[in-house]
């Protein structure tokens, strides 16, 4: 149905000149033709909401017909937020006199299908949301009311309009949370009418009846066969025989705020056609279910995740199944929800990677040079006569009485050598578990410090050993820092990056500890023929030690984790400095929404919250993902290369230049990495880095196996020992640009923000071709805080998860990106966990009666 004509207003142009009004809610819809009115007779305005992109729009659109607006985003659920727009409109225009609360959520349920969490958001929404606002505009509304108030005041003094509805004068189908939100606004409305009086403060209501091209009217049924049916029975249940306009809902407000109404307070005024006083409900019960479930299945063939235009645009499927189906977004949970937020709102981030970024990461990726260097000088070291003869004489005995019939099989075995390798890991393993509450509780950069005085201490102890004893602490105060560094380093550079280019800057830390893994093979070959080189070589692992010290102390943390830990406004200029730009308003709300989650849960939680439904396939990946990786034997040839070259009959040097050359080419393809993943995507370098390992490794297996049962080791041919070198170089390059960054990577991608830390440290802890094309989804170019809809739109993930979760995430996305319109954002959502993981479908569909 168009929209009737709105005649001339009936009031002079300057009758609210000099006055100033803040609007919430006042992007779009009724909202912002309130702000248009206010500001045609004379008001300047300033307009709050959640969506920024929206605000703006309406401040230039409100300018184009020459009415002063200004507008500062925030959310009326959060207190803060409402004393920073309020000081916002007084620092702009020096006052405040009109407060518009007009920011509303609402959607269908009945009420046997409505979970305690979905009554409660709408009552955060209008309820708790209209007292934050006019709590905080309290002091500058009594300065503006002075005088208003007494037997000789005069003039209208300050004002409060709070935006109500009709539904609750009698019933309305599905509408027990929105009735119950607005008579306690109504309630609010009369109880500051009598407090706030005496201060010259006015409080009044205004509830609109059916309001044409609202989404309570037009977006019922956009283009369906049930629109002209209900249009017509709105119309016709109307004394007045025809529904309201918008413009007659901000005429009531110009009204309420004019002279004229300077004796008008704590009453609502009703504007609906009499239309309340109607014995029956507005839209019978059967209707409101067929067009219910008409729009579900036009939206549903339209594919409203990336949809756009044809398919109904409105908030009542989204609604419908957040509410009806499942738990409704909501800010808070009972620990163990699922926090999924941010869901079709990336193309919103602005900035991109600065210069200051690619330092941070530079300068934290020194972690990977920790664990590369360790890697690559054990197997030198360990090759080394005199570290051998002064640590484990019987391995060099044993060596040096067969030194001219090498068995083709190791003759290291000892296991006090066994030992010395092994502690470094037993030592990371143990450490991770608690290198994730520090990292939580206390930030990225703290365990990063932390990281960086345990390979100090573990260095200076390996560089000065006496004994075997004092060797092996060394080694586990290198594993602790190990673990510490692994645990904290990807985490903080996946949260540092912009999402366009978080595959590269997180493969810093591969790269990293590639260039870490060649230094010391370089360092172990200019060494050999030291009697105490090897001292030097383990000693040297304390330069980068020191650079991720000084790391840990300069570097500021990441926002994600500031604004987790309540430090929100710290978090804010952090996240301006590294993406360049003070626009970085959907980015910081995303982060918000998602540590309003992440804060609920505690430690332990966070490890149990891994093993429920709606976490699975984030811990599954974080756990199989680096088991895998560590079954390539990547780190067998980076810790033994020598000692295999040198068993292969090369010789001591001539092993260490080939340990040389395959670092050479572990680097050369991490930075091969470092250009494809962001482009060529991570599931297409997994699948060809697979395949090109299990063709390395057959064909390197199939060779020696030959030449063993021809050869001794001691006379293999050059061309044999050269061509089981190329092998491994092919090998290496097929690890160094797939498995080898993107076993970090993911992990520390597809984790939620409360249990991001608890998951990647299972990564630490912890058929691969196949497992990457089944189960292993694409994550280049996503947020992080829009990871988790990955798992709803992937074809297994969206199995163990449940049904209810992954056909409600697409939803929100479609809702927040802008493909179901709606005249505010709702970007946060949790999912119980005792609720999601019910198997039959009507028991997902019942509540959950959970409170906090």
């Amino acid at each position: 149905m168009a929209s009737r004509e709105a005649p001339p207003s009936p009031f002079k142009p300057d009758v609210l000149s000099g006055r100033v009004a803040l609007v919430t809610g006042g992007g779009s819809g009724i909202g912002l033709e309130i702000v248009r009115q206010l500001g045609l007779h004379g008001a300047h305005v300033v307009i709050s909401g959640r969506r920024e992109a929206v605000l703006a729009e309406a401040v230039a659109a409100l300018g184009a017909e020459g009415i002063t607006a200004h507008y500062v985003q925030g959310d009326v659920r959060r207190y803060e937020d409402c004393e920073r727009t309020v000081e916002g409109a007084v620092a702009r225009f020096g006052r405040l006199d009109i407060l518009v609360n007009c920011a509303a959520g609402n959607f269908l349920s009945p009420a046997e299908q409505l979970s305690s969490n979905g009554f409660r958001t709408v009552l955060e929404i209008d309820t708790l949301g209209t007292f934050n606002m006019c709590r905080a505009a309290f002091a500058p509304l009594k300065a503006a009311g002075a005088g208003a108030a007494g037997p000789a005041g005069t003039g209208p003094g300050a004002l409060i309009i709070n935006i109500s509805m009709t539904l609750h004068y009698g019933a309305t189908w599905w509408q027990a949370h929105a009735s119950a939100a607005k008579a306690a606004v109504d309630s609010l409305t009369r109880s500051l009418g009598l407090e706030w009086g005496l201060y010259g403060i006015r409080t009044a209501g205004v509830a609109p009846g059916p309001i044409e091209g609202t989404a309570g009217m037009t977006k019922l049924a956009p283009g369906s066969d049930a629109a002209a049916a209900v249009t017509e029975m709105v119309n016709t249940s109307i004394p007045l025989g025809h529904m309201g306009r918008r413009w007659d809902i901000a005429q009531a407000c110009v009204f309420l705020a004019s002279p004229a109404a300077a004796f008008v307070t704590g009453h609502t005024l009703v504007v609906d056609g009499a239309e309340w006083l109607c014995k029956q409900p507005l839209v019978p019960r059967a209707m409101v279910t067929r067009v219910s479930r008409g729009v579900e299945a036009k939206s549903r063939a339209v594919g409203l995740a990336g949809g756009s235009g044809g398919g109904p645009r409105s908030k009542l499927r989204a609604a419908t199944l957040l509410s009806a189906k499942t738990p409704t977004p909501r800010r808070e949970m009972a620990g163990g929800g699922v926090a999924i937020g941010a869901a079709g709102r990336a193309s919103e981030y602005k900035g991109g990677l600065t210069a200051y970024v690619v330092f941070v990461a530079v300068i934290a990726a020194s972690g990977g040079l920790l664990f590369g260097y360790d890697l690559g000088v054990t197997g030198g070291v360990e090759a080394s006569d005199s570290f051998l003869s002064e640590f484990f004489p019987s391995v060099y005995e044993s060596k040096q009485a067969d030194v001219d019939n090498h068995s083709p099989y190791c003759t290291f075995n000892d296991q006090g050598l066994a030992l010395f390798t092994s502690s470094l890991f037993l030592a990371g393993m143990l450490c991770a578990p608690v290198a994730s509450v520090v990292t939580r509780k206390k930030g990225r950069k703290v365990t990063m410090l932390c990281a960086g005085i345990l390979f100090l201490i573990g260095a200076s102890l390996n560089a000065s050993a006496q004994n075997l004893g004092m060797l092996i602490t060394g080694r586990i105060f290198l594993g602790l820092g190990m673990g510490a560094a692994n645990q904290s380093v990807p985490l903080y550079l996946s949260e540092m990056s912009p999402s366009k280019h978080r595959g590269a800057m997180n493969i810093l830390f591969q790269l990293a500890t590639t260039i870490g893994v060649l230094t010391a093979q370089l360092v172990n070959y200019a060494v050999r023929n030291w009697d105490k080189g090897w001292r030097l070589s383990l000693g040297l692992a304390g330069a980068p030690a020191i650079m991720l010290t000084i790391g840990g102390l300069i570097l500021p943390d990441s926002p994600n984790s500031l604004i987790e830990r309540g430090h929100k406004e710290t978090g804010r200029k952090v996240l301006e400095k590294i993406r360049g730009t003070q626009e970085v308003d959907a980015e910081y709300e995303d982060m918000c929404d998602a540590a309003l989650g992440s804060q609920k849960v505690g430690e332990l939680q966070a490890f149990k919250n891994l093993t429920k439904r709606p976490y699975r396939p984030a811990a599954i990946l974080a756990i199989v993902i680096p088991t895998f990786q560590q079954w390539t034997g990547m780190n067998a040839i980076m810790f033994y290369v020598p000692i295999l070259f040198s068993s292969l009959g090369t010789g001591d040097e001539g092993a260490l230049i080939n340990a040389v050359i395959i670092g050479a080419v572990n680097l050369v393809a991490t930075v091969v990495a470092i250009i494809l993943v962001d482009r060529a995507g991570r599931r297409a370098l997994f699948l060809e880095g697979g395949v090109q390992m299990l063709v390395a490794q057959v064909a390197v297996g199939i060779l020696l196996g030959v030449s063993f049962s021809q050869y001794n080791t001691t006379n293999l041919p050059s061309g044999i020992v050269y061509g089981a070198l190329v092998l491994i170089c092919i090998f290496v390059a097929g690890f160094a640009w797939s498995w080898g960054p993107l076993g970090w990577l993911i992990p520390s991608e597809v984790q939620p923000l409360e249990t991001r830390s608890a998951g990647y440290s299972h990564t630490v802890l912890a058929g691969m071709t196949i497992f990457v094309f089944y189960l292993v989804p694409e994550t280049k170019g996503i947020p992080l805080e829009e990871i988790y809809t990955i798992y709803c739109k992937h074809k297994v993930w969206r199995r163990v998860i449940g049904k209810v979760v992954a056909e409600a995430v697409p939803e929100l996305e479609a809702y927040n990106s802008g493909s179901i319109k709606t005249s505010r954002s709702l970007s946060y959502m949790e999912l119980d966990p005792a609720y999601t993981s019910l198997d039959d479908d009507q028991k997902q569909n019942e509540a959950t009666g959970k409170t906090e």
